[in-house]
């Protein structure tokens, strides 16, 4: 699923040493004025302008792409940037957008491509506040070098520049794990640099998507905690490092960081700080007081429908199974919410947590009972078929939707010929 990301934290120093670079001689007031949504007229554009080209990868919903535009664009350093470019942007949320966003591997919006027209991508970043945006924009425009030309080269003689700029680009397709290496490599080879907060990032997402050990999510918390030592720093990492951990074997390993958090907002009188600690009242009587009942308890004064709302039975209900505990009264709040809901894809996403609920307190059978049900109830939700496969029923999936492309290729006289190819289709 495409998710909605806001920008990574930033690099001082390497943002510095980059921003001067391509807004200098550069003029008018920055407003994109070339809004196309094509990805081809926007390279016709930017040929006939002698201008690159930026893309602009985007969700017509996402609140992050809004921010780009209200707090980002108006930007008198980015005005001048923009004046200098093509930009073109392209709604991944669906149609002919969402195959050229997977063409380019976005993950998260916004998401932006620095291109030449006739060479092809020269950076690709995600994020959309005004000093990372420069950063990025401008470190591609200095480098004039093609992705695919920076990877070779980086594999031979790495730089720090091409390592910095290669850590963006696989944060940005999802490549967590090859962003933090690139990162520290960075570092590593101009210690000027200061990617700390990025790495941090970077290892929390890589963590959450296995790409990135314990030990070094650890060592970038230290890191960045080490660059910003605030009270809402201390809480806003435990925070991250309790949602990417949470149900892994990894889980009570956070609790260092959560002390040292709340310890910190103790000593604080400050709304915002009492406000995030109290947030974190289940995790400390379930890490830190080892109150298994406590943390529950608590975990459901989040919700004010409690006991009686079926999505707070739900929620309560998908905590327990993650932290794996409380699941006798876990199953019977999840009970509780597929009697509760009306709508058929409700009802089937609260049997999937009742499943997980009833495998974990060995009733397997009872569990592919459940899902046979959301699975009629959500035909669509292809994961509840998974589950039952993987659980050793016998369910049929559908076949995946057949597409049909016409492909072009190039020759002379006719202008190229036409093919069509059809996806999904059997051999």
């Amino acid at each position: 699923m495409l998710a909605c990301l806001a920008a990574l934290s930033i690099s001082v120093m390497w943002a510095q040493a980059s921003m001067a670079q391509a807004s200098a001689g550069t003029t008018g007031d920055g407003t994109p004025a070339h809004p196309y949504t094509d990805l081809e007229d926007g390279k016709k554009a930017s040929r006939a302008e002698k201008k690159p080209l930026l893309v602009l990868f985007r969700t017509a919903e996402c609140p992050f792409t809004k921010l780009f535009y209200e707090q980002t664009v108006p930007d008198p350093a980015i005005k001048e940037a923009l004046a200098g470019l093509v930009f073109t942007s392209i709604d991944v949320g669906g149609g002919k957008g969402k195959f050229v966003g997977q063409m380019h591997e976005v993950k998260a919006t916004p998401t932006f491509v620095l291109y030449d027209p006739d060479r092809g991508p020269l950076h690709q970043w995600k994020g959309w506040a005004p000093v990372a945006f420069l950063q990025n924009l401008n470190g591609g425009l200095r480098s004039n070098t093609t992705v695919v030309d920076r990877l070779d080269r980086y594999e031979k003689t790495p730089t720090a520049d091409d390592a910095a700029l290669l850590g963006f680009f696989w944060a940005s397709t999802g490549n967590f794990g090859g962003a933090y290496d690139a990162f520290q490599k960075a570092v590593e080879l101009n210690p000027s640099f200061d990617f700390r907060a990025e790495s941090f990032d970077a290892a929390a997402s890589g963590y959450a998507a296995g790409q990135v050990s314990f030990d070094k999510l650890e060592s970038a918390a230290t890191g960045v905690l080490a660059q910003n030592d605030s009270d809402e720093e201390h809480l806003n990492v435990a925070s991250i490092l309790i949602g990417v951990t949470e149900g892994s074997p990894d889980a009570e390993r956070v609790a260092p960081f959560l002390a040292t958090a709340l310890k910190r907002a103790e000593q604080s009188s400050a709304p915002n700080i009492q406000q995030a600690a109290n947030r974190l009242e289940p995790y400390r009587l379930l890490y830190l007081a080892h109150d298994a009942a406590g943390a529950v308890k608590a975990y459901q004064t989040r919700y004010s429908g409690w006991p009686t709302d079926p999505d707070a039975l739900n929620n309560v209900a998908w905590w327990c199974r993650t932290q794996e505990i409380e699941l006798e009264e876990a199953e019977g709040w999840a009970r509780g919410a597929v009697k509760g809901y009306t709508k058929p894809e409700d009802k089937a996403n609260a049997r999937d947590t009742l499943a997980d609920i009833l495998i974990l307190r060995g009733k397997k059978q009872e569990a592919i009972e459940q899902l046979f049900e959301a699975f009629k109830e959500a035909p669509r939700v292809l994961e509840y078929g998974h589950k039952l496969q993987a659980l050793g029923a016998d369910v049929e999936l559908p076949e995946p939707p057949k597409r049909t492309i016409t492909v072009v290729t190039p020759g002379e006289g006719n202008g190229g010929q036409e093919s069509t190819e059809t996806e999904g289709a059997g051999k």
